[in-house]
């Protein structure tokens, strides 16, 4: 963990998480959306019939207007001083101390409140209940 991390208490984590879940939550969907829409332009020899080009021009800018806003959701998860680890199944760390060592607050979408962490090195695999 770098000096300049925000670190976390259990508390703060958990005042984060419907933000987060919210979040995420639109993650998935634009990330669902980017996909259909990638599909729609994919090569005409994989297509029955290639898209006429102006809607393959609407939906190349759909799909660009996608991943700005992917990536604006990315960076403000970021900013808050969580470590997004996998944004498409939603694992977050949260930087924080126990026993005076350094640790991950983890917590996975769909879960309730923070329940786990895990050292430095371990990562989700490595995750203990507090």
């Amino acid at each position: 963990m770098s000096l300049k991390m925000k670190i976390f208490t259990l508390e703060e984590a958990n005042r984060l998480i419907p933000v987060l879940e919210s979040l995420l939550r639109d993650f998935q969907v634009k990330v669902q959306k980017m996909e259909e829409h990638a599909l729609k332009l994919e090569l005409p020899a994989r297509r029955e019939a290639p898209l006429p080009l102006s809607q393959a021009r609407k939906t190349q800018e759909e799909l660009y207007r996608l991943e700005a806003e992917v990536t604006d959701i990315l960076k403000l998860i970021n900013q808050v001083g969580c470590v997004i680890r996998d944004p498409r199944q939603g694992l977050i760390d949260f930087p924080s101390v126990r026993n005076q060592e350094p640790v991950y607050l983890c917590w996975k979408l769909g879960e309730k409140e923070v329940r786990f962490y895990h050292g430095a090195e371990d990562g989700f695999q490595g995750r203990k209940p507090l």
